[in-house]
């Protein structure tokens, strides 16, 4: 009973057994071993993706993830390293992406109205909540707590922001050639 619980707190519901559950279960395995891959990747040969993200609040249960590990093929391990190359996002589209509405002061007054707008795209989709649960189940203190947050979809994210881009100028990507080395040259 504990497991098909835990597992129904991360949208996996049914009967622990059932192959759709136990499929659903090796898939949330997968995407979390994922985000260790694209961790290590990230200190050892740089930025793998920009938008690759674990998308659930929860983790895997240990068993799970043993049993995961030791089914991996020569194919599901290819798909661990397999990251889609795409493009980073230009500063005020990240922040959008990641700033709680109560930093909203940080972004200039057409970024801001997309976060506390009811007419805005991104506050309809409910990405700047001002009240979510927190998860407290097994912790001893608050901190420990698992905020319950939408996930971002940069695809929304990014369509909304285009329509205001061309309004700021400073809002760009700065290529390498610009940044100076520690001796000064460019």
């Amino acid at each position: 009973g504990f497991r098909m619980a835990y597992y129904a707190k991360s949208g996996i519901v049914g009967c622990p057994g059932n192959s759709s559950f136990e499929d659903a279960v090796m898939k949330m395995c997968q995407e979390y071993f994922k985000s260790f891959v694209w961790v290590f990747k990230y200190y050892v040969t740089g930025l793998p993706a920009w938008r690759w993200a674990y998308e659930r609040h929860y983790a895997p249960l240990m068993c799970d993830l043993y049993d995961y590990l030791n089914t991996l093929t020569k194919k599901s391990k290819d798909n661990l390293i397999d990251f889609q190359i795409d493009s980073p996002s230009v500063p005020f589209e990240q922040l959008l992406s990641v700033l709680p509405l109560s930093s909203v002061a940080l972004l200039p007054r057409m970024f801001r109205e997309l976060m506390i707008e009811p007419e805005s795209n991104l506050v309809k989709l409910k990405y700047y909540p001002t009240e979510f649960n927190i998860d407290y189940e097994g912790k001893m203190r608050d901190y420990q707590g698992i905020a319950i947050l939408p996930f971002v979809n940069y695809n929304e994210i990014h369509k909304t922001y285009l329509k205001l881009k061309d309004i700021l100028i400073r809002n760009r990507e700065h290529p390498d050639k610009y940044v100076r080395n520690s001796v000064g040259k460019v």
